[in-house]
């Protein structure tokens, strides 16, 4: 074989070869900062809503609770209504 490639150094198969090979490595290296970039950008994303954004199971969890404490507190005033009506009406 005459090498007549890359300054006469390389035969046509070895320069077919290392165009290859380097292409294979430059699509690897390429693929690895694409997921890369992709991890640090979902990471990014997380970051943001976990300092922006509302937690729905924890809006629902004080809701109930909210809900349970006007329940609680609606009930108190109508024991004392009972109790006012009773006391009222027995005075009578």
């Amino acid at each position: 074989m005459t090498k007549t490639m890359a300054g006469a150094t390389q035969t046509y198969d070895e320069s077919y070869n290392s165009m290859v090979t380097s292409l294979g490595v430059d699509s690897k290296n390429a693929t690895a900062l694409s997921a890369a970039r992709k991890q640090t950008v979902e990471h990014l994303d997380q970051l943001q809503q976990s300092v922006s954004g509302v937690s729905l199971d924890e809006e629902m969890i004080n809701l109930t609770q909210y809900q349970r404490g006007y329940q609680s507190a609606a009930r108190v005033v109508t024991v004392i209504n009972e109790m006012l009506d009773t006391l009222i009406n027995r005075m009578l």
